[in-house]
């Protein structure tokens, strides 16, 4: 993003800086969101809500403790020895929950950064690069 952000102060006129603020803000917006939004739709089915939870379990069963499955919790049905015991529903939702708790204190922070500076860039973008440049805000 920086390396684009200063290829286009170099090369293009300043309203192509101010403007290339409008594309990171969707990209931010749509990746971020995404990203946020379906996982909180896993997280919602983990504790059985939501309109994703037979799909879920369906997709994890093969990963589940339960002990409807007696011996296949601890071997595959090929014979197979399991390198590590299978998830119980509970280990599974604080896994999640735990990665909640990294997205809140690490990505979050970065997406209010990543929102602030493009917010700024959209708003004085041109502004900064043509007194960077010398051309004065007036030529603005």
């Amino acid at each position: 993003m920086i390396a684009v952000d200063l290829w286009v102060a170099y090369r293009f006129e300043p309203i192509w800086f101010q403007r290339l603020a409008s594309i990171w803000a969707c990209l931010l917006l749509l990746t971020f969101g995404l990203t946020r939004l379906t996982f909180w739709e896993v997280t919602e089915a983990a504790y059985e809500r939501g309109p994703f939870v037979k799909k879920f379990y369906q997709k994890i069963d093969p990963i589940t403790f339960s002990e409807d499955k007696g011996w296949l919790n601890y071997v595959s049905k090929d014979g197979q020895e399991y390198e590590r015991p299978l998830f119980k529903r509970d280990e599974i939702q604080a896994m999640l929950d735990d990665l909640n708790s990294f997205i809140t204190r690490n990505v979050q922070p970065a997406e209010i950064v990543m929102g602030l500076k493009l917010t700024l860039q959209g708003g004085y973008g041109d502004v900064l690069l043509c007194s960077i440049k010398g051309h004065g805000i007036a030529s603005c």
